[in-house]
């Protein structure tokens, strides 16, 4: 017999899980709508920001 205590851990966990897994999947699709949105900018050329990060990292010599 499972106990009572034991089985509430069990639905809070399963709880969370549930809104783990909800926050990751918004967060990827956050993402990959972000990563859309900056593709066109990339054809153009590269954004300033990106710029200014490669110097700072020190890519272009």
């Amino acid at each position: 017999m499972v106990s009572q205590h034991a089985w509430s851990y069990f639905k809070v966990s399963h709880a969370a899980t549930d809104v783990l897994i909800r926050l990751i999947d918004e967060g990827v699709f956050l993402l990959a709508r972000h990563v859309v949105s900056v593709i066109p900018t990339l054809d153009v050329g590269t954004p300033p920001k990106m710029a200014g990060f490669r110097h700072h990292v020190g890519v272009e010599k």
